[in-house]
């Protein structure tokens, strides 16, 4: 039976946590047995208290849902600082790192299934981990992002509350009265280019997310072949040919005895036509 683990990064608002949370376990009916957050120190010390409240007012409105009992924070280091803000270069590299090791690891027991987030944390936090998923995820993983109501991104909506729920207001930045039992969240599944199949399974552990994905693209870029024309010089004998250069295979060629042959003077056309970008003949 698999395992289903929500993998998020946490920024300063617990609401973008629990709507995800909400979404999977009550919506969906997904039964979560972890809550893991990739986070910064400051983001932890004041999320922490808010997001167990949280979590425990959940429970309590929705006691069929598998709210995740277990919750744990991943906070980023660099050595042993745990720094609070990405000041330099070297800091942007060390969190790409970081980060595609955390997914790494959410992704390598085959018996589960990783649920991960964008919504919440820095936009760089974001990307990075969408990019790890693309480089990590097996066919079960998924990747969302949380879409609510303009009118309920505002303090104190955590999720929709049920019908039954007696302190179900809230107070909008206009002064307007809000009802959360009415708020729409809806978790927008993501679709990505899964790059894992390609890649071997020694590197995925062993390297930077740089070199990783400098070993995807090399990996696609290797799939196509660099096409070229070879003619006789003008007033010389000889014959034509078309050449197909794969990386680490022999040359392959057609080879044709005139130049004015109609088939190489087709492939001729086609070729001249894809290297100005043309549009297809």
């Amino acid at each position: 039976m698999s395992t289903h683990l929500l993998l998020a990064v946490a920024g300063h608002t617990v609401a973008t946590i629990t709507e995800a949370v909400w979404a999977l376990a009550v919506q969906q009916g997904i039964p979560l047995a972890e809550l893991r957050l990739l986070a910064t120190r400051s983001s932890r010390e004041r999320l922490e208290p808010e997001l167990r409240a949280a979590l425990q007012r959940l429970q309590t409105d929705y006691p069929k849902a598998a709210v995740p009992q277990t919750v744990t924070w991943r906070v980023f280091r660099i050595g042993k600082k745990e720094p609070d803000d990405i000041r330099s270069s070297a800091d942007n590299e060390q969190l790409s790192d970081w980060i595609l090791q955390e997914t790494r690891e959410a992704c390598l027991d085959p018996e589960s299934t990783v649920h991960a987030s964008l919504a919440g944390g820095r936009k760089t936090m974001s990307f990075y981990l969408g990019a790890a998923i693309q480089l990590c995820a097996r066919p079960q993983d998924r990747l969302y992002h949380v879409l609510v109501d303009s009118a309920f991104e505002v303090p104190g909506f955590l999720f929709p509350r049920p019908k039954n729920a007696a302190d179900a207001l809230i107070t909008a930045r206009n002064g307007e009265t809000l009802d959360t039992r009415n708020a729409k969240v809806e978790l927008a599944e993501v679709p990505f280019l899964r790059l894992q199949p390609l890649i071997p399974k020694e590197s995925t552990l062993s390297r930077t997310f740089r070199q990783l994905i400098q070993l995807a693209d090399d990996t696609i870029g290797s799939q196509y072949a660099d096409v070229s024309l070879v003619v006789p010089e003008s007033g010389k004998s000889g014959s034509a040919r078309i050449q197909f250069r794969f990386p680490d295979k022999p040359v392959l060629e057609l080879s044709y005895a005139k130049i004015d042959t109609t088939e190489f003077l087709f492939y001729s056309w086609l070729l001249y036509r894809s290297a100005r970008e043309l549009p297809p003949a």
